[in-house]
């Protein structure tokens, strides 16, 4: 006699933690398939291990991307999972073409994300220093030492800044998005100059960033006095400029003396000599 359906069967098949429906498969609830001969094993579908979202710093992930996807199977070693991104406003940033991820090692572990690193911002306000070509996303913390070098930061040796090492480097920020330091660059001061004819009144600021000093002509001395900072060169003299001083001639008309010499007419330094001229004498001596 032939038997067929034999075993005809109704289940409820409900889902460990680590396995999950496979609803994104049209299946729309667990299935089962009837053993193939009798006492034969009937078969469960519709259940896959599965791997968790990581609560891993620097992502942000979309409501498209549940907890419990992607599945395991078939994923390779790393599998790029859509609608991850980095956290740009906390301190993160893309480090590579794309977030790409890690299966989990086992069901109900997490995947791992990568490609998301933490970064340091430039600083603002920064006296002394020129930012002109570093990017502000630049370096990456990771592998950031005590002192890494940024290109395209200087000092600003025209606005009164001066080299205190051969290179300007910089000190990593503390937190993913903060500020980095710059360092390295330093207010030059000038010292006061070595020269005759003029007043050196005050020396109110002798950094050349903010340089303060009135200076004068001194007596004997005449013109508009121009003053330079020494600039970026630290600990040198300031320049002054434009007294001159006043030069006499000889007189005329002027019967009874007799102008021998004139070593030095100008007024500060007058060096001359005059004597009476014959059938005159010295008033003073009388």
């Amino acid at each position: 006699m032939k038997i067929s359906n034999l075993f005809t069967f109704s289940l409820s098949i409900h889902y460990r933690k680590k396995f999950i429906h496979r609803f994104s498969t049209g299946i729309t609830q667990v299935s089962t398939t009837p053993c193939a001969s009798p006492y034969g094993f009937y078969t469960p579908l519709g259940c896959e291990s599965y791997c968790h979202k990581p609560d891993t710093a620097g992502y942000v992930y979309t409501a498209a991307v549940n907890y419990w996807k992607p599945y395991r199977a078939g994923w390779s070693g790393t599998t790029t999972v859509t609608n991850i991104a980095c956290n740009n406003p906390g301190g993160y940033k893309l480090n590579g073409l794309q977030v790409t991820t890690t299966v989990c090692a086992s069901a109900n572990g997490t995947y791992a994300v990568s490609n998301c690193d933490a970064f340091c911002n430039e600083p603002t306000g920064t006296a002394g220093y020129l930012f002109s070509g570093a990017s502000d996303t630049t370096p990456f913390m990771a592998g950031w030492t005590a002192a890494t070098t940024v290109s395209g930061i200087a000092c600003n040796l025209t606005g009164g800044y001066y080299m205190t090492a051969p290179s300007v480097t910089t000190v990593a920020c503390g937190s993913p998005g903060a500020l980095y330091t710059p360092q390295n660059c330093a207010t030059a001061a000038c010292t006061r100059p070595v020269i005759a004819g003029y007043n050196f009144n005050s020396e109110a600021d002798l950094q050349t960033a903010s340089f303060d000093v009135n200076v004068t002509c001194a007596y004997g001395y005449f013109g508009t006095v121009v003053v330079t900072t020494c600039g970026a060169l630290h600990n040198t003299p300031y320049s002054v400029s434009g007294c001159n001083p006043a030069t006499c001639t000889r007189p005329t008309g002027t019967t009874g003396y007799d102008y021998n010499a004139e070593a030095d007419l100008r007024t500060p330094f007058l060096n001359v000599s005059v004597t009476c001229s014959y059938g005159y004498h010295d008033n003073a001596a009388e």
